[in-house]
Order: structure tokens, then C-alpha cells, then sequence
């Protein structure tokens, strides 16, 4: 799998950025659909050399700025990682995904004749989720850190998950196709697969109250609640505070999140409920 590098100019739409570049050379424009072979004769130096940014990362007016080593350019960890859940190199791009090697540094923390003592940090890798609800807008990100090991992990308390968004904002992915039924599960992951089927959006362990429970009412009629089983307290909370804004509202309980199953069974999921 190619790896995405950055988003350019568009010769023949005339857009600013909406092309991307991929590690082989290939370019996809989400403007005017123009799909460009992977270079053969020796571009892809070129492709791989550093580039100015221009995307709108590290606004200073923005409260959750992107961390500042952020790049485009995700190592194969990550690349690895995201193909797990059948993450397409067309979506990465587009969700405009990206990598920090030094934004979570934790601390090491040593013990000698039981008084703990701080000798220094580590850095851990993060694959990056901006949110961008609308183009232009940015409203904060969510990180998955890459610890050396999960022991580590265990033994720094690394957290899993680092997410700096706006006050009350949930990620929406929209499906433009399905017009009668929206989705709601807990990752951005699982968001971005069933988005495939219907729109979906991602709960980022947050809470979802009844104002934006009210909004996505006013444009679906159907709800679709899709927690896994450790959590179906939960998604009856939520069924009971959505009932009066949907016509319907479904639950449905997996033993796994919905990214760890495919587009099949998914759309059988959803549909069949």
C-alpha cells in the first residue's frame, strides 16, 4: 500500500488542494475526480522531498491546534495499523490523516529504595484524525498513540487515545446517499466504515446531549445506535433521551466496534436491525 504525502494544487480543476500525492507517485483529485498514474521515470524523489505545507494546520486562532510536527507523511506502523480495519488509501487522504513523532512525550519514572524519581521522556508516535466538518473549518483532532510496546504503554499509562476538540463537537461523516437514516458509534474508525452505508457519527467516549440528538432528528428520521456489548447501559441512555426527535431508533450490540467488521456484514447490520 502507498502512503499518503500531501495534498496539492489542481491543474485541471484549478483547485488549491483538494489533489493528493501518494508515496508511488499516483494523485487523486477530490475536486474533479482526475485520477493520475503512479510516476515510473523517476519522480518519486521528487514526491518524497520536503514540501511546504499550506493545509490549515497550527492556525493560532484555533483553541486545538495540530501538533507542531504534524506530517502528512504516516510510517508504516501507522499504515499498517489503519489497513486492519480496510482504511483505503482514497480515505486517508481524505480525511486528510497524518502522523507526530514528538506531540506525546511521556515520562519515565524510576524507583530506587522505594522513593520514585523522573528521568526523562519518551516520545511516542500518534496517527492523527483532524476534523474538518466543513472545508476550511477546523474543530480540533484525535490522536491513537503508537507506544514502542504495550508494556510500556502499561507501565507509563500512556493513554490509548488523545482527542482535543471544540466543546460539544462530535465528528459527522456524512453518506449523502441515505437521506432517511444516520448511525452513531464510539471511534472514528468504525464512523468512517459505516459512513459507507449511512451517515455516522463518532461519540469519541463523549457524551451526546439532547440539542445535537435534536439536530441530526431534523434531518434523519431513522437512528441507528451501535455500541459494543461492554457498553449497552449506554446505548439505551441514549435511545431513551432520542425517542422523541426519530420516527425510529435501533440498537445494535456487537461483541467488537463496527471497523473490525466488513462492508458486508455491516450494511447487513445496518439494515437488518
Amino acid at each position: 500500500m502507498s502512503e499518503f504525502l500531501y495534498h496539492e494544487a489542481c491543474d485541471d480543476c484549478g483547485s488549491k488542494d483538494n489533489r493528493a500525492v501518494f508515496s508511488d507517485g499516483h494523485k487523486w483529485c477530490f475536486g474533479c475526480e482526475t485520477f493520475t498514474p503512479a510516476s515510473s521515470d523517476g519522480q518519486l524523489a521528487k514526491l518524497l522531498a520536503p514540501k511546504e505545507q499550506k493545509e490549515e494546520k497550527n492556525n493560532k486562532n484555533d483553541s486545538n491546534p495540530l501538533p507542531l510536527d504534524f506530517s502528512y507523511s504516516i510510517p508504516k506502523l501507522g499504515i499498517d495499523w489503519i489497513s486492519e480495519y480496510g482504511i483505503s488509501d482514497v480515505e486517508i487522504a481524505r480525511l486528510k490523516l497524518g502522523w507526530s513523532y514528538n506531540f506525546y512525550r511521556a515520562n519515565l519514572i524510576g524507583k530506587t529504595d522505594g522513593v520514585k524519581f523522573h528521568y526523562g521522556h519518551m516520545s511516542v508516535g500518534t496517527l492523527i484524525f483532524p476534523f474538518y466538518p466543513e472545508p476550511g473549518v477546523f474543530a480540533g483532532w484525535q490522536g491513537r498513540t503508537f507506544p514502542i510496546s504495550e508494556n510500556l504503554r502499561r507501565q507509563y499509562s500512556i493513554p490509548k487515545y488523545l482527542t482535543f476538540t471544540k466543546p460539544g463537537f462530535l465528528p459527522l461523516y456524512r453518506n449523502f446517499s441515505d437521506t432517511h437514516s444516520v448511525c452513531i458509534v464510539e471511534d472514528v474508525l468504525s464512523a468512517v466504515k459505516v459512513s459507507r452505508q449511512m451517515s455516522c457519527m463518532a461519540l469519541l467516549k463523549a457524551s451526546v446531549g439532547v440539542g445535537r440528538l435534536a439536530e441530526l432528528g431534523r434531518t434523519w428520521k431513522r437512528l441507528v445506535i451501535w455500541i459494543d456489548s461492554d457498553m449497552t447501559e449506554r446505548a439505551f441512555e441514549i435511545e431513551r433521551t432520542a425517542r422523541p426527535f426519530f420516527d425510529l431508533v435501533e440498537i445494535i450490540s456487537t461483541p467488537m466496534d463496527p471497523k473490525v467488521y466488513s462492508d458486508d456484514v455491516i450494511q447487513k447490520k445496518v439494515l437488518d436491525v
